[in-house]
């Protein structure tokens, strides 16, 4: 009766250390799942951070392009502002040189009268 006693009590004993061998590999299990779901928890949140440098990024690129795209456009408006004081200085110095002409022939005019004049 003792030693089926004593065989009943190293089953029990063997069945309560089964018993807790499970509970531990579930509870290691747990944790390991745990700890995957904060790894790809991180790895998610260091995706999104990524994304937002990336998108930012790529905005400061467009608008670096857009500030290049303005300073072009400002030239090309600087240079057409240029190009149209020219041909105004142009035409002006056109129209002053015309005038002396003008001028100078209604002189010469005047002076063949005067000589004209003097003939007569």
């Amino acid at each position: 009766a003792e030693a089926s006693a004593a065989g009943a009590a190293l089953a029990a004993a063997e069945k309560q250390r089964a018993e807790e061998e499970r509970a531990a590999r579930e509870a290691q299990a747990a944790q390991v799942a745990e700890a995957e779901k904060w790894a790809a928890f991180e790895a998610a949140q260091a995706a999104e951070e990524g994304r937002r440098r990336a998108v930012d990024a790529a905005a400061a690129a467009a608008a670096e392009v857009e500030k290049g795209a303005e300073a072009k456009r400002a030239e090309r408006k600087a240079a057409k502002e240029r190009a149209r004081e020219e041909r105004e200085a142009e035409a002006a110095a056109v129209a002053r040189m015309n005038r002396e002409a003008d001028y100078k022939a209604s002189e010469a005019q005047k002076q063949a009268k005067k000589e004209e004049k003097k003939k007569a």
